[in-house]
């Protein structure tokens, strides 16, 4: 079976990174620097280890934005503070855990559980071949295996997603020979809670779970085209949409799910571009153009919301990944293709942090990027702060 295309951007990472591990140097920039197009550079030469190809997950714990690297010989996790000390970017982890195996930190998620006393820990989900995506927990400064690779499979090789729900943790694990799993956390063991796949195979992959409205969303890559299914409590799930309903061009499946304001949105991918829909509340109605106007804008979207806005950072290997912003019924492009450079062609991350929308790169040939930009009010004001205000009035 032809693996769908987030799988293979994997493949594509694994076979383009560097074959050997370079030591890191973590290269000290001015904050505030500018690029041409308003965005500030954070990083760029991936921490100074071309190998480090992609920034792939992002996550905010106390006060302290985390990043996740795919890099050749094994994924590193960096982090930072925020204003007004604004730290520099640390490491901490360097080695993969110990296991070269486990290339990427895919998906990051903050969760607290009680056993005596409430215990919040970030959580970080691998991709590894080898013997299955681990989870690990961060927590007072100690890293701590979470869950049994693959959770006893193999097969589960990444582990794409991790929301809260319930009061419990649900992690999605890939499987491309039986369908994808969800598993259920309450602090102590880890629970299946779906047929895998929902009952086919070929749902290969659950890109992204979110809560919206009470309920548990999940998003299926497929090559026959994706699924979005809705659960009020994890364990019974019911399709969100009519089966087959994004399968007509062609496309993996639906890529993202994200809440902008009171809206449920879906990025879908089909082989003209991928387009945004809206899911929920009401009937599915797709917003705005495929491709945004661009049909190299294809597959691997990221999406993430703040307030009522929506932010879509694209995958396009002829001119460069693009950012689009929804902000009341308009989408506009907040960069430059590529932030400048083509070889940035896949925003593999995102994250609003300190006010700032937090965008990671994948590029193959120099070193994954990290850009941010003020996120700017439909007031033409900063979220938040004084430290920096815009000089453009949206």
């Amino acid at each position: 079976m032809e693996l769908i295309r987030s799988h293979r951007r994997v493949v594509s990472a694994i076979l383009l990174a560097t074959a050997v591990q370079i030591g890191v140097v973590l290269t000290a920039r001015p904050v505030g620097a500018q690029t041409v197009d308003g965005w500030e550079v954070e990083f760029t030469g991936g921490f100074g280890d071309p190998s480090t190809t992609s920034i792939w997950s992002m996550a905010v714990f106390e006060g302290t934005v985390y990043a996740g690297t795919l890099t050749s010989g094994g994924c590193k996790v960096f982090a930072r503070g925020a204003y007004p000390a604004r730290s520099a970017w640390s490491i901490v982890v360097s080695d993969a855990w110990g296991d070269g195996a486990n290339i990427a930190a895919t998906s990051m998620e903050v969760f607290t559980y009680t056993l005596v006393n409430p215990i919040t820990a970030l959580y970080v989900g691998t991709i590894n071949h080898t013997d299955g995506g681990e989870i690990w927990q961060f927590n007072q400064g100690v890293w701590y295996p979470a869950n049994a690779a693959g959770f006893g499979n193999s097969h589960n090789f990444m582990i794409t997603d991790m929301e809260v729900f319930n009061g419990t943790l649900f992690a999605a694990a890939a499987n491309i020979t039986t369908g994808a799993e969800i598993w259920n956390f309450s602090g102590i063991t880890w629970y299946p809670f779906n047929t895998p796949g929902f009952g086919t195979a070929d749902n290969t992959h659950i890109s992204s779970l979110t809560v919206f409205g009470g309920k548990l969303y999940a998003s299926t890559l497929n090559d026959n085209g994706g699924d979005i299914w809705e659960s009020t409590d994890g364990f019974n799930w019911s399709r969100t949409v009519a089966e087959g309903f994004f399968d007509g061009n062609g496309g993996s499946g639906v890529e993202n799910l994200a809440v902008a304001g009171s809206v449920l949105y879906a990025v879908v991918d089909d082989m003209d571009g991928v387009r945004v829909w809206r899911i929920a509340p009401g009937t599915p109605v797709a917003v705005g153009s495929t491709g945004f106007g661009d049909s190299s804008n294809l597959y691997n979207a990221t999406m993430i919301s703040y307030g009522d806005e929506l932010y879509v950072g694209t995958h396009n290997a002829v001119t460069g990944a693009e950012i689009w912003r929804l902000r009341g019924g308009v989408w506009t492009q907040e960069n430059l293709n590529g932030f400048g450079s083509a070889n940035n062609f896949f925003a593999s991350a995102m994250v609003v942090f300190d006010d700032r929308l937090l965008v990671g790169t994948y590029n193959a040939d120099d070193g994954a990027e990290l850009r941010q930009l003020p996120v700017i009010r439909a007031d033409g004001f900063e979220s938040g702060g004084t430290h920096g205000w815009s000089a453009t009035v949206p």
